[in-house]
């Protein structure tokens, strides 16, 4: 694949999830999820929203997911990353497993986004988890942090 084809912005043809959506319950919700992407990508975190969404109103909160009550990462590492991390850096500079469980603990889903297919696959944390440590894409890979303000349909 060509550099200027994995800078083009994504279309999101397809998000696959591992269980269906809750439907909101009529009130103000936040939704926070996670995407692991090879760094350099681009995809529009606004279409993700859509295919999750559908018709409802949503917005993003900017940085992402400063409301979480994170145990281990800090509000102040969220704003000043505003939610992108390379994968590396969440090992060397961070403790990785405290990490990765407040990961798992405040967010919604986790995504892989395969750049080829453009499609986002939905993983469980627990498999990332285990992986994150051997896994290959460790140098080539980044980490998004993304929240979605929604207000479901009564």
């Amino acid at each position: 694949m060509s550099e200027n084809k994995e800078q083009e912005m994504s279309f999101v043809s397809k998000v696959h999830f591992i269980d269906d959506i809750p439907v909101g319950d009529g009130k103000e919700d936040l939704f926070n999820i996670a995407v692991v992407y090879k760094t350099g990508t681009k995809f529009d975190i606004e279409l993700i929203g859509d295919s999750i969404f559908g018709d409802n109103d949503f917005g993003m909160l900017d940085p992402p997911c400063t409301l979480c009550s994170f145990e281990h990462i800090s509000e102040d590492i969220l704003e000043d990353t505003y939610g992108t991390f390379d994968l590396i850096e969440i090992r060397d500079n961070y403790n990785s497993k405290e990490f990765l469980e407040d990961l798992k603990q405040e967010l919604d889903h986790l995504f892989i986004y395969d750049s080829e297919s453009d499609v986002f696959q939905e993983i469980d944390f627990e498999s990332f988890n285990e992986a994150f440590e051997n896994s290959k894409l460790m140098e080539t890979h980044s980490l998004d942090l993304i929240t979605y303000e929604f207000e479901a349909d009564d």
